[in-house]
């Protein structure tokens, strides 16, 4: 027999399991740590040298991933979403070379990210989110020719971002959220020509805005959210034409409001809010047609009024914050 996928998670499993004499095993979302297996992941999966894909996400494995792995035919390898503990094995990709799909993530593994994960010369998609990982990113990742999505959000990683992933030219998403990056964003996005979605929110970036990513031609998702990042907003509209999200709330911008966001033609939901924006909202936001959703609360907005003959004119918009501005000034003499 040869088994060339096992995807260990739906809701039949006696009826399915008949299928894996014809080589092929489908079973998503079961709890199998109570109903097939031990709470321990099965180390005799890990052990079948024809398998090609392995989904046990979502079951209630606990404990920890094998050490001693044997998956030479292995490209996706799907753990998400159970009680995983320990440290990532550093030997996966010596195990299963021709590793396309790595998910680890919502786990509870801990350490530092593996340098040998760098072997891992087919990887397309890599997803740790696990709350508790720590150091940078090993530099080794950054040579992976064929990486287009990077899950890292909502981990303890810390130090600068390498401008390594300036050479990951088939990265389409980049998320490094909730984590304690510091510096500054590198200018080193001109080579990501396929980069559609980079979030680098609640981390501790200063300093300006990288030319090279506001005049990205290819990002239509952009969240800097809860950031220390300083100096204007310079958004180059010409250039960034598949943007729809923008999100720089909660950062030390200073004003004004650019006055040429309408020109972002597809951009739809912007969020600026907690920012010292100045005092007038520009009279070019009548011509913000895209807009459906906009958030300048604690912006330094003076006259509600203004802002309000300005805003009727966006004519999609259908979700608007505006608190914490608009306070009365008492006059001296």
């Amino acid at each position: 027999m040869r088994i060339v996928s096992i995807e260990l998670g739906s809701k039949r499993l006696k009826g399915r399991l008949s299928k894996a004499l014809a080589g092929l095993i489908h079973l998503r979302n079961l709890n199998l740590s109570e109903n097939f297996f031990s709470d321990s992941l099965p180390v005799e999966l890990f052990q079948l040298q024809n398998l090609e894909i392995l989904d046990l996400s979502s079951n209630g494995f606990s404990g920890f991933l094998p050490r001693n792995i044997n998956l030479p035919s292995l490209r996706f390898l799907d753990i998400s979403k159970n009680s995983l503990v320990g440290t990532i094995n550093e030997d996966i990709c010596k195990a299963a070379k021709g590793l396309q799909v790595l998910d680890l993530s919502l786990n509870y593994y801990y350490g530092e990210i593996p340098v040998n994960l760098g072997n891992c010369s087919h990887l397309e998609h890599l997803s740790l989110s696990s709350k508790f990982l720590i150091g940078s990113l090993p530099e080794d990742l950054m040579r992976l020719p064929k990486l287009s999505l990077i899950h890292l959000q909502d981990n303890k990683l810390s130090g600068s971002l390498s401008s390594g992933f300036g050479n990951l030219s088939n990265l389409f998403k980049l998320d490094i959220s909730s984590n304690g990056f510091s510096g500054t964003i590198p200018n080193a996005f001109q080579n990501l020509v396929n980069l559609k979605q980079f979030s680098a929110m609640s981390n501790g970036f200063i300093g300006h805005l990288p030319p090279s990513l506001t005049h990205s031609p290819s990002i239509s998702s952009l969240n800097l959210n809860n950031n220390s990042l300083t100096g204007p907003i310079v958004i180059n509209c010409s250039a960034m034409v598949c943007l729809t999200f923008l999100d720089m709330g909660s950062n030390q911008f200073d004003g004004p409001i650019p006055d040429n966001l309408h020109s972002c033609q597809q951009l739809s939901s912007l969020n600026l809010a907690q920012n010292n924006l100045g005092s007038q909202l520009p009279d070019s936001f009548k011509k913000f047609e895209s807009l459906t959703g906009l958030s300048l609360s604690k912006t330094g907005l003076h006259n509600l009024s203004a802002a309000l003959a300005i805003l009727q004119h966006c004519r999609n918009l259908t979700t608007l914050v505006l608190t914490s501005n608009f306070h009365a000034h008492n006059s001296t003499t």
